[in-house]
């Protein structure tokens, strides 16, 4: 232990003896100073081209309908994994894997039908009007038509955007379509409508 110290003591005495140099690295101050007009126009940029980007958002684009066709999608799902729970001490399997059920089974009330259209198509846009006067719960969908287009067109109710898991789910593919419950089907209900023809 004496020995380390004699060690530090003697190594200690080198230090000082020796030339200081001067810091070179600039003040960091005077650093943020200097770019900050810099970065604060590349932030601007950046926001921009984020809002332009939003404004411009069409959601999935699908296609008029040609013709009126009505198919049905069944919901029914299958556990992949059992579901546990504890009942007094011990863990116990409440659902097994591979148990199937049906949500609509479960529905005390109907959710409102949701209408996807594209409110850039001048007809889709006239039918849509039409229709909510009577179905006022309805949820409108939009597809295909900028964000910016539809909050000039003033509508009164929500209008949200069709997303590729809802596309894919619903296995939508043109405009206008209505979404619904069918509960003595157990079944969600699709109707294509072709605006120029009649529902």
């Amino acid at each position: 232990m004496i020995a380390f110290f004699v060690f530090l003591l003697l190594v200690g005495i080198g230090f000082g003896k020796g030339k200081v140099y001067e810091i070179v690295e600039p003040d960091l101050l005077s650093e943020i100073e200097r770019s900050k007009d810099r970065a604060i126009s590349l932030m601007r940029r950046e926001i921009e081209k984020a809002r332009e980007k939003m404004e411009n958002f069409k959601g999935e684009v699908l296609t008029p309908a040609k013709k009126r066709r009505v198919f049905y999608i069944d919901p029914t799902y299958c556990l992949e994994e059992s579901i546990w729970a504890w009942q007094g001490n011990s863990l116990q399997v409440l659902y097994p894997k591979g148990y199937c059920f049906n949500p609509i089974s479960y529905l005390q009330v109907d959710p409102p039908p949701m209408v996807v259209f594209n409110p850039c198509r001048k007809e889709e846009k006239a039918w849509v009007e039409r229709f909510i006067k009577q179905n006022k719960n309805a949820v409108l969908v939009a597809s295909g038509c900028p964000l910016k287009e539809v909050i000039s067109q003033g509508w009164q109710v929500p209008v949200y955007y069709l997303l590729p898991d809802l596309k894919q789910k619903l296995r939508l593919r043109h405009t206008i379509s209505i979404v619904s419950v069918d509960r003595s089907k157990k079944a969600i209900k699709v109707e294509e409508i072709d605006v120029k023809g009649n529902r």
